[in-house]
C-alpha cells in the first residue's frame, strides 16, 4: 500500500528540533498529523510519510491518528518554516517569520532568549565553542553556497532554526559589511576569500559579501 504525506504541527524551533533528531517530542503510543500543512506566524509544520494502512481518522476532520511506532526517523522529512518562501510568498510577511511572535524583535531562536540582548550573549558564548570545534573538524572544503552553509549550520547550529539554510529576507549585522541579497546569494558562488589576522574569514561574491567566522 503507498505511504501518505502527512504534517506534525509545532513551533518554529521544535520543527527544527524534530527535522534535525528525526523524533518526534513524546512518548504516547500514538501521534496526532496534520491532512495540510500548516505553517503561519510563529507556528510550523513538519513533513511526515506514512504507511497508509497505519493511518486511522480522528474526530477532526483535517487530522489523523498515527501509531508512533510507525513513524521512523528516515519518515521524517523537512520543516516548513514561516520564512521559507515557499510557504510565504510574501517578503515582508516573511520577515515577521524571523522573529518571535510575542513581537519582542528578537530573532526566533532555539536558546530561549527573549531579547536581542540576552540572545547576543547566548549567541557568542554557543558559536565560540561551535568555532574550536569548527577548527578541529572542518566541514569538507568545496568553497562553494553548500560550503558555506554547511559552516554556518555547524556555528549557529545550537542559536537558530535556520542554521544552514540561505535568508528569504535581507538582513545584516550592525557594523559588518552588507550579506549578499537573499535574493541572489543562491543563485552565485563566491568569487574570492580573505582570512584575517584573528581568523574571520570573508567569502565575496560580485557586489556583497558575507562572514563565516
Amino acid at each position: 500500500m503507498a505511504d501518505r504525506s502527512l504534517f506534525y504541527a509545532a513551533s518554529a524551533e521544535d520543527a527544527s528540533r524534530i527535522a534535525r533528531s528525526g523524533r518526534l517530542p513524546g512518548s504516547s503510543a500514538e501521534v496526532e498529523l496534520s491532512v495540510h500543512r500548516i505553517a503561519s506566524l510563529g507556528g510550523a509544520a513538519v513533513a511526515v510519510l506514512v504507511p497508509e494502512e497505519v493511518v486511522r481518522h480522528s474526530d477532526h476532520p483535517d487530522r489523523v491518528v498515527v501509531a508512533r511506532e510507525a513513524i521512523t526517523a528516515a519518515r521524517i522529512g523537512r520543516a516548513f518554516q514561516p520564512w521559507h518562501a515557499d510557504v510565504e510568498p510574501d517578503v515582508r510577511e516573511r520577515w515577521k517569520g524571523y522573529l518571535q511572535p510575542e513581537m519582542t524583535l528578537t530573532l526566533q531562536n532555539l536558546v530561549g532568549a527573549d531579547n536581542p540582548l540576552d540572545l547576543r550573549v547566548r549567541e557568542d558564548d554557543l558559536v565560540s565553542a561551535r568555532l574550536v570545534g569548527l577548527a578541529e573538524r572542518p566541514v569538507p572544503q568545496s568553497f562553494d553556497l553548500a560550503h558555506l552553509r554547511a559552516i554556518h549550520d555547524r556555528l549557529f547550529g545550537d542559536v537558530y532554526p535556520w542554521a544552514g539554510e540561505t535568508r528569504t529576507v535581507n538582513m545584516n549585522r550592525p557594523g559588518s559589511p552588507s550579506f549578499c541579497p537573499w535574493d541572489q546569494s543562491s543563485s552565485r558562488s563566491p568569487t574570492s576569500r580573505t582570512t584575517s589576522s584573528s581568523g574571520t574569514t570573508w567569502w565575496a561574491w560580485a557586489g556583497c559579501s558575507s562572514w563565516t567566522g
